[in-house]
């Protein structure tokens, strides 16, 4: 099996592994965004201060 996924060109494993991750797509992209809107307030905090 190892030799075949390694065959596969990168859009092929793409089209593979897609339809796993599909179904939860949208809870990646929402804590992606939460982590960097976070990351965006610890920077501000940072740079300026939290007084």
């Amino acid at each position: 099996m190892a030799e075949r996924m390694q065959a596969l060109s990168s859009e092929e494993f793409q089209d593979l592994l897609r339809p796993a991750f599909q179904e939860d797509e949208w809870i990646l992209i929402v804590v992606g965004g939460f982590l960097g809107a976070m990351a965006g307030v610890g920077q501000l905090l940072f740079m300026f201060g939290a007084a």
